[in-house]
């Protein structure tokens, strides 16, 4: 039996503001858990906003603004759910707005003999799962805590242990240059495990291979020198320190070598360039809780409040725009494969973005629908470097974002840039491998390269 989906705080929870050292969700995250809180978490970036639910510091639910990880989304992803399946749901669902949208989504999709409520329910685990682990690659956040011990007694739980998830959404979302600026305050400096390795290892699901690391993590050896093995090898390595630094599992210790040796390690090394100036150690991260007023919805636009503080008929408004707006970027989405249908996807995916302005997703393809479709060689510069910074925003928000990869690619490779274009198009044929086109484009600069 499928569960039901939360639509709202239960209204003896307080609004609570989290005042913290930090804007990262991880570090609050960890603290939540610590203090096995329970409530709702709201955490926001610059072009999102997630809900976490908690209980006793578990993540056992969660939503967020983006579709990349929606119910449908996932089950086309896995492979379970067609896009003729998933636009008959859709489609079932506009003139029925549930409380529950993306459960609904799932209970519509079994009544169809789509999916089986197992498959529904493997896929919401994921879900949880992807969403956390997007929220831990956000760079800056702003968080209010709504604390009830009562806030999931109604809504089936999919237990998501922070720790569990924090290596592979290293993986996903650290490239270089973020494992870089993770490591560099503690270049200098020994590590030293603080819990044994085998639980290190079961605790952050690291992989068998990272064995000899944690056994080298006893405190003797600089991350310079813990960097310096083989170029295959030393990506891995900084991923496995990384999650352990961001899991707090990590002591990092002083030893005092000679400068000129510190200076040859660094030279050797090409994950990380230069040595911090000085070690950054952050106090201990405390959680400062002073109540606050709920914001409401006249004091913000619509789109920027929790929808859990909305009303029920604005949410049953807001939802039946979402339906209308995920239908026609689906079905712009369908036209921008034929070439003679591309005015009439641009126009569908402008709306779609019009009636869901915070799904950046639906902007980049309206964008991109717009610019190949701009006759005037003038405007389609402006519009090609508009579209860049709304890629990169996209991208920022959602690293397995396939199409803003694609796009990216594109953009590139009209500045000539190819070997940061072949890079982009890699990105999103892994991240999508039935993007023929993606793949198409990476196969010519591929052989280019090679021809060069």
């Amino acid at each position: 039996m499928l569960g039901s989906l939360p639509s709202s705080v239960p209204p003896d929870g307080g609004a609570t503001d989290l005042l913290l050292d930090t804007h990262n969700v991880l570090d609050v995250l960890l603290d939540l858990e610590s203090a096995k809180a329970s409530g709702v978490l709201e955490a926001r970036s610059t072009t999102l906003t997630a809900l976490i639910y908690l209980k006793k510091g578990v993540p056992v639910f969660a939503e967020q603004g983006s579709p990349t990880h929606s119910i449908g989304r996932t089950l086309l992803r896995q492979g379970v759910l067609t896009d003729e399946q998933h636009r008959a749901i859709i489609e079932h669902m506009t003139d029925k707005i549930f409380e529950s949208e993306q459960l609904r989504l799932g209970e519509v999709a079994v009544k169809l003999g789509f999916v089986t409520s197992e498959q529904v329910n493997e896929a919401l685990h994921e879900q949880v799962r992807q969403r956390i682990m997007a929220c831990i690659a956000w760079e800056g956040s702003s968080f209010r805590l709504y604390r009830n011990d009562d806030a999931t007694a109604e809504i089936v739980q999919y237990p998501c242990p922070v720790s569990g998830v924090i290596a592979e959404a290293v993986s996903l979302y650290f490239d270089d240059a973020r494992l870089e600026q993770t490591l560099r305050p503690f270049w200098s400096l020994c590590p030293r495990l603080v819990i044994d390795a085998d639980e290190a290892q079961q605790r952050f699901k690291l992989p068998a291979a990272h064995r000899s690391t944690l056994a080298a993590l006893r405190g003797a050896s600089r991350v310079a020198a813990l960097l310096r093995g083989p170029d295959d090898e030393r990506p891995g390595i900084a991923r496995a320190l990384v999650t352990l630094t961001l899991g707090r599992a990590l002591a990092f210790e002083p030893k005092s070598l000679p400068e000129a040796t510190i200076h040859e390690a660094v030279q050797r090394t090409s994950l990380i360039t230069e040595l911090a100036p000085e070690p950054a150690f952050a106090a201990p991260l405390m959680v400062d809780a002073t109540p606050g007023a709920v914001v409401g919805p006249e004091v913000l636009p619509v789109r920027t409040v929790p929808r859990h503080l909305l009303g029920a008929a604005l949410r049953a408004q807001l939802r039946r725009g979402d339906l209308s707006a995920e239908q026609l970027f689906r079905e712009g989405k369908r036209q921008l494969a034929e070439p003679t249908a591309l005015p009439r996807a641009a126009r569908a995916l402008r709306k779609a973005a019009e009636l869901a302005p915070s799904v950046i997703e639906y902007s980049v393809h309206a964008a991109w629908a717009e610019l190949l479709t701009e006759p005037d060689k003038s405007r389609a510069s402006e519009r090609r470097r508009s579209l860049a910074s709304v890629v990169a925003q996209a991208i920022s928000a959602d690293a397995r974002f396939a199409f803003g990869h694609y796009v990216r690619g594109r953009l590139l490779q009209m500045e000539g840039l190819d070997e940061q274009a072949l890079s982009a198009f890699r990105s999103a044929t892994e991240l999508d491998p039935a993007d023929a086109e993606a793949a198409r484009f990476r196969k010519v600069l591929e052989r280019r390269k090679r021809g060069s």
